[in-house]
């Protein structure tokens, strides 16, 4: 068994996993404690995972085959359009189930203002400037995480796109209600392309550049 999971599993890649999992949990408790801003305390913690993230991983990605930045570019600008377009269609079939299920009887408005309104919170009553820091942070650390650190993981090509796409929707998902999971699929979507992106490309500069634009984007969009 032991020597199974050696074959499969590499360990020292989800140290990345624990790290950013603690830095978010000290956040929150910071925030509470000491009666931090929430947006403060995750920017915070989102420059934590950064520093950590760069010092453990960069020696590995040096010794990976060298990528010109210009591909790194083309992959951005290949991609971008596609992450950008399945977005927007998932969002309207995210609106449209909400919809026939409002009309079903099967989800109450409160349920979708609900939603609405948590996103509306942290735009709003938080400085954006910590909600800006750390969805651009996010595009390095969620990359270095769910996708490098995942298919170095794991050994098995398959398992570890799987994983990858998986771990990363169910981690923006929140359970609070039935139009928050719907809301899911959005994420589930996107997570799928970066995936794939990495998985075709093995390039984690352009995940990086592709991630982070898109975030970029979806602040400009909400401002």
């Amino acid at each position: 068994m032991t020597k199974w999971l050696k074959n499969t599993i590499s360990f020292r890649y989800f140290l990345p996993w624990l790290i950013v999992t603690l830095a978010d949990i000290f956040a929150v408790l910071l925030a509470y404690a000491y009666h931090f801003s929430l947006g403060w305390a995750i920017c915070f913690s989102s420059i934590i995972s950064c520093i950590f993230l760069y010092f453990f991983l960069k020696n590995d990605i040096r010794k990976e085959p060298s990528i010109p930045l210009g591909y790194s570019f083309k992959t951005l600008f290949r991609y971008l359009p596609v992450l950008f377009l399945a977005n927007g269609l998932t969002g309207m079939l995210v609106n449209a189930i909400q919809q026939g299920l409002l009309n079903a009887g099967m989800l109450q408005a409160s349920d979708l203002q609900a939603t609405n309104q948590a996103v509306i919170d942290i735009l709003y009553t938080e400085n954006m400037l910590p909600v800006a820091i750390s969805c651009l942070l996010a595009g390095y650390n969620e990359e270095m995480v769910y996708r490098y650190s995942t298919y170095h993981m794991f050994h098995h090509p398959k398992a570890a796109f799987f994983l990858s796409w998986f771990f990363f929707g169910y981690a923006h998902v929140s359970f609070t209600s039935i139009a928050s999971v719907i809301s899911g699929i959005t994420y589930f979507t996107m997570s799928f392309i970066l995936t794939y992106v990495y998985h075709r490309h093995r390039d984690i500069r352009a995940n990086i550049l592709l991630h982070a634009s898109m975030n970029a984007i979806a602040l400009l969009l909400m401002a």
